[in-house]
């Protein structure tokens, strides 16, 4: 349905996915990380009775974009498939990964990546961005293929990731909080635009706060905000950094 090819900063021999998963009261989300290299590479919100959204990467190709085969044989990774962003007590759909593994090995890329990289794992997400409700046209079966190969390091589809060991987003202090909380953050100094953005647990923006580059600090003021769950997001050139949760109480 979509394709998405992400280049990222440094080299690692090993592709170890990292997830992180905020459990959906009402708003929840699920990250998922390039562990070795400390680079987000998926964030979507998951709604209660209701639908997230894939928030980054915030833009995806169409599958009519790339060269396609007429062949129809099925290639399966030497060492198969690895399962990332399980919750305990869930059990995959694995004969509907299945199909959806069958629809995307049209794509030419799928097979040349399986070639150039015969020992790498294929790591399989399912995005569910709904919970005691929804509607399965929603949801996503989403292959992450790691491509190591020679030509990889000329493409010239770049997405231009700022490495997350550079940016730092912190925990507000204090947190929960009744009046006033403090998030500090991180910077480099790279002449892009930053800005830190503040939702609800509907997704609605709140604020959006620029930043300068460095270690500094914003101060968040409680008084004209309602009680509940909000969250905090650095974003560097429309790029999604990290996300975390804060609570105000009255």
């Amino acid at each position: 349905e979509a394709v998405k090819d992400l280049f990222f900063q440094g080299q690692s021999d090993e592709f170890t996915v990292d997830d992180f998963y905020g459990s959906p009261g009402d708003f929840g989300l699920q990250k998922l990380y390039y562990k070795e290299l400390e680079q987000l590479f998926f964030y979507g919100t998951i709604v209660w009775m209701g639908c997230g959204e894939i928030k980054y990467p915030a833009i995806w190709n169409i599958p009519q974009e790339y060269p396609h085969t007429a062949q129809r044989d099925i290639v399966i990774p030497k060492n198969g498939f690895e399962w990332t962003g399980i919750r305990e007590g869930w059990q995959p759909p694995s004969e509907e990964a299945e199909d959806a593994w069958h629809s995307v090995m049209s794509l030419v890329m799928v097979r040349e990546f399986i070639a150039a990289n015969p020992e790498e794992k294929v790591k399989v997400y399912f995005y569910q961005p709904s919970v005691g409700v929804g509607d399965p046209r929603d949801w996503k079966w989403i292959f992450i293929l790691r491509n190591q190969s020679p030509q990889n390091q000329s493409s010239p589809t770049v997405i231009d990731n700022v490495s997350l060991a550079e940016c730092k987003l912190q925990q507000n202090i204090p947190n929960p909080f009744s009046q006033s909380t403090v998030i500090r953050y991180t910077l480099p100094q790279t002449g892009k635009q930053a800005q830190m953005v503040i939702t609800g647990t509907s997704g609605s923006v709140i604020r959006k706060i620029p930043l300068q580059s460095g270690t500094d600090s914003i101060t968040i003021e409680g008084g004209a905000l309602s009680a509940g769950i909000y969250y905090y997001s650095l974003y560097v050139d429309g790029s999604l950094i990290d996300t975390k949760q804060m609570i105000l109480t009255k």
